[in-house]
Formats: structure tokens, C-alpha cells, sequence
């Protein structure tokens, strides 16, 4: 945007503050600025002229002088003479250092090359002490550099006093700029707070349905948990009824075995019929040893208490419905079996149902912790966007309106 430094209200975008701040201050150190560029290219003519002498010194054809005192008296001229390049060298590199003059504002490029210049005389300073016996060797031409480097000190100070005199300002300047930095910063979190918030209720669209997703499920198992109950009742009848046609036999069925030895399968068949007498083969199996059972009682092979009871229990199991009895008992264990991985697929589908449920509620939770922060951040950039449009009228006498839309 274009800023009007007029007295009209200005608008000005929250992201363009620092620019407009850098250029109100600008403004209103302009005699400020004036008077350190004025002293800064004093400053710069004296270290021209501290090169030039530079060059002169070097130039020169005069001998250094001896015995000036005891230190020098035990170096030799030529020696002198040789530091005296190396002398003038570390010199011209001290002051060929360019002096950066780049800042966001007037104060601070001033107070930088402040800086800087002093870094420079620090520097000569320690190349003095150096070449101690170069300096000491050549008077005339060190009381010329002597000459200018206080003169450049006393620029440095007039320079720091302005500086000093300006500081209160630049101090009231650094305290708005670190507002306008506050400020931005929660505008630019309040942008990635909404952000989040947006993903979030996105990702919310995934767990839909999970409010009720689970009754359909539950009704489902519930459903077939009352089948499961009327199948276990019948199985239990079924299987007393099984097993009070066939256990009457099994001491006999022990006998047979025993009798016929490694072939015996007969009692393992009256005692667990479910599972040995499983088909159409078997039960012929089953049948063939019970009526070979029953030969071998007739023969008096197999000792019983009473044959009669033993031929009645035997002629009652071959006159009634095992084999159907059996199979609908492998029938109704079937299904239970299939309703028990019913409930299992039921659990599962429930279980996910939950984690579901439960992960919409750590993003529901999220949105409201965001939102709580949101709210804070909207009334801190309210205050600050206050506090700052006041700072602005107070130290620059600018009427300004701050958009924290986009910037």
C-alpha cells in the first residue's frame, strides 16, 4: 500500500506495520539523522586522511630513530624497517573494512556504524602496541597519526551523544515494535488455530454414525444370544437323552473291548458318542459291535448281572432315532458355534465402535481447547491492536486503523 503521512485516518495491513513504523520514526528522526551523517562523513574524511598519511609514511625515505628508548635500542633499523610494512599493511586492511550501513532504521544504522568505526580504532589501537617499536621509532610521522585518531575519537563521541540523546525515543520505538511483533504473531496463530480446527472437523466426518452405530450391532448379537439360549437347551436335552440310552452299557461296552482286544472301539463309542459316532460308516461300526456285543453275552463271553436288562437297553438303542438324534445334536452345536463367531465379529465391530467414538471425542475435545485458545488470542489482538493504533497517535501523531484480515 501506499502510506499517506497526512492527518487522515490510515489503513494499514498487520503484516506491513513494521515498514510503516520504520517509516513514522524515520520521519521523525530526520534532524537526527541529519546530524550524525554530518558528523559520520567527518568521520569519513578523517580516515581518508589517516590513509593518506598512511601513504605518506610509506613513501618516506627517513631512517628510523635509535635509542629513544631501551627496547629499540636493541632492535636493529633494518629490522624496524621491515615491520614498518607490515606496519602500514595491517593498517590499510583495518581501514579498508567497509562499514555496513544497512539497518531498518535511521538510529540503528547509526549506532552500528558506531559500532563498527569503534571496532576500527580498537584495532588500530592493537596494531599500535603491535609494532610498538615502529611507532615508537618514527615520532614525527606517529604524531600525525596521533593527530587524526583524536580527532576521530572526539567525532566518535559527538556521535554516541547523539545517539545518546536520541535513545529515549529509539527505546519507545523498539517497546511499539516488539507490540506490532506480539500482535502479529497472535494474528498468525489465530490463521493456524483455525486451520487446525478446519482439518479437524473434516477429519470429525469419518466417525460419523458412531453415536448409534453400536445398538444395530448390540440388537444383532442380542437377537442371536436368545436363538443361542432355546439351541443350548435343546443340545442339553438331546444329549441327556443320548446318554441315558447308551451309558447302562458301558461296563459291558469295557468288557467287549477287553475281549476283542486291540479292536475294541465299543466303549470310547457308548461313553462319547458325539464325537466317535460322527457318520453313516460309524454308526455301522457303532451298531456291528453291539450286536457282536450281544452275541458274546448270549455265549456267556461277557459276564453281566442281568442278560435280560442288557438285551432290552440294546434292542432299545437299535429301535430308536440315535443316528438322527446325533446328527441333529452336531446340528445344533453347528450353529451355536456360528452364532459364538457372530458375537465375536459383534465385539470387534463394537470395540471399533468405541476407539470410534472415543477418538471423535479427543478431536471434539481438541476443537474445544482451540476454540477456548481462540477466543483468548481474539481479545489479546484486540487489546494490542488498541494499545498499538494508541501508540502510534501518541509518539508519531498518526491516526491509524490496523486490518488483521490477511495483512
Amino acid at each position: 500500500m501506499l502510506f499517506n503521512f497526512g492527518k487522515r485516518k490510515e489503513t494499514v495491513g498487520h503484516s506491513e506495520l513494521i515498514q510503516y513504523l520504520n517509516m513514522c520514526f524515520n520521519s521523525s528522526s530526520a534532524q537526527f539523522d541529519s546530524k550524525c551523517r554530518s558528523i559520520e562523513l567527518r568521520i569519513d574524511d578523517l580516515l581518508k586522511r589517516f590513509i593518506d598519511i598512511c601513504d605518506g609514511f610509506e613513501r618516506s625515505k627517513e631512517r628510523p630513530e635509535h635509542d629513544i628508548e631501551y627496547t629499540t635500542a636493541r632492535v636493529s633499523p633494518e629490522v624496524i624497517e621491515s615491520q614498518k610494512r607490515v606496519y602500514i599493511k595491517a593498517i590499510r586492511d583495518i581501514l579498508s573494512e567497509k562499514l555496513d550501513k544497512n539497518s531498518e532504521n535511521y538510529y540503528e544504522a547509526h549506532e552500528h556504524l558506531l559500532k563498527e568505526i569503534r571496532t576500527k580504532l580498537d584495532n588500530l589501537s592493537k596494531n599500535n602496541n603491535t609494532f610498538r617499536h615502529v611507532f615508537l621509532s618514527y615520532p614525527a610521522h606517529m604524531n600525525s597519526f596521533k593527530e587524526v585518531f583524536g580527532q576521530i575519537d572526539r567525532e566518535v563521541g559527538r556521535l554516541k551523544s547523539e545517539l545518546e540523546r536520541n535513545s529515549d525515543s529509539y527505546k519507545r520505538y523498539k517497546e511499539l515494535h516488539e507490540r506490532i511483533e506480539e500482535l502479529t504473531t497472535k494474528i498468525y496463530r489465530s490463521g493456524e488455530i483455525k486451520g487446525e480446527i478446519n482439518e479437524m472437523e473434516h477429519e470429525i466426518g469419518a466417525y460419523r454414525g458412531t453415536e448409534y452405530g453400536d445398538e444395530e450391532i448390540s440388537k444383532r448379537a442380542e437377537d442371536s444370544n436368545s436363538r443361542k439360549m432355546v439351541l443350548e437347551r435343546e443340545l442339553s436335552k438331546s444329549v441327556k437323552s443320548i446318554n441315558s440310552l447308551l451309558l447302562p452299557l458301558e461296563r459291558p461296552a469295557r468288557k467287549y473291548d477287553y475281549l476283542v482286544g486291540k479292536r475294541g472301539v465299543l466303549y470310547s463309542m457308548v461313553t462319547d458318542p458325539i464325537n466317535t459316532i460322527t457318520d453313516e460308516e460309524s454308526y455301522g461300526i457303532f451298531r456291528y459291535n453291539i450286536l457282536s456285543m450281544q452275541e458274546a453275552v448270549d455265549k456267556g463271553e461277557i459276564d453281566v448281572k442281568n442278560r435280560a436288562d442288557v438285551h432290552g437297553e440294546i434292542s432299545a438303542i437299535l429301535k430308536s432315532d440315535l443316528f438322527d438324534s446325533l446328527g441333529r445334536v452336531k446340528s445344533i452345536k453347528a450353529e451355536i458355534d456360528e452364532i459364538d463367531r457372530i458375537h465375536r465379529v459383534a465385539e470387534r465391530e463394537i470395540e471399533a465402535v468405541h476407539l470410534k467414538r472415543a477418538s471423535r471425542r479427543e478431536i471434539e475435545d481438541k476443537i474445544g481447547g482451540l476454540n477456548l485458545e481462540l477466543d483468548q488470542i481474539g481479545k489479546q489482538v484486540e487489546t494490542l491492536r488498541a494499545r498499538v493504533a494508541e501508540s502510534f497517535i501518541k509518539e508519531y501523531g498518526k491516526n491509524v486503523e490496523i486490518d488483521i484480515r490477511n495483512g
